[in-house]
């Protein structure tokens, strides 16, 4: 299952470079860790861990400009 969703990244010498948090259905997710990153082909993906201590993955396609929630 995949969800679109707005992320405010960090952005410094590259454009969404972490993830610091997420909205989904009109609730905001701070993330307090990044807790692992790795890419394909085609994405960028971001295991983070939010203050209230769930786990989700994020996919972040660089070329389509497009973030979507993986899993929970």
């Amino acid at each position: 299952m995949s969800l679109p969703v707005y992320v405010d990244a960090y952005s410094d010498y590259k454009a969404n470079e972490r993830p610091r948090q997420f909205v989904l259905d009109e609730d905001v997710y701070e993330i307090a860790a990044v807790e692992d990153q790795w890419y394909s082909p085609e994405a960028i993906f971001f295991k983070v861990r939010t203050t209230d201590s769930k786990c989700y993955i994020l996919r972040y396609r660089e070329r389509a400009d497009e973030w979507r929630l993986q899993s929970v």
